[in-house]
């Protein structure tokens, strides 16, 4: 589980908490792919997601000793091999796999 803090523009501290392991997470983001005309189950999701995550920690590990991935380009990976192409890139580019952001 990981837990996140973020902080808005008017400096307000919200705490985000989020359980990979349930099922209903999988199937709720399917249901995601699947308004952008792409097809999977949330237990095939998972599948993807976490083989893609291990392809850019293996990666990034090449690279640092404490490699990290960035979320938003493993569903952006995944989403490209069901098909999907309408995911742009953001305006946050990983520079090295570390962690680190420009």
């Amino acid at each position: 589980m990981y837990e996140t803090y973020i902080f808005d523009l008017y400096g307000t501290l919200i705490d985000i908490q989020t359980d990979e392991e349930k099922q209903e997470v999988w199937d709720r983001l399917s249901l995601h792919f699947g308004y952008q005309g792409m097809s999977i189950t949330g237990s095939e999701l998972q599948a993807q997601f976490l083989r893609e995550r291990d392809l850019q920690l293996a990666k990034a590990a090449r690279n640092c000793q404490y490699p990290d991935f960035v979320m938003e380009d493993v569903f952006r990976s995944v989403a490209r091999q069901l098909g999907g192409n309408r995911i742009k890139r953001g305006y946050m580019k990983r520079l090295d796999g570390c962690g680190h952001y420009r």
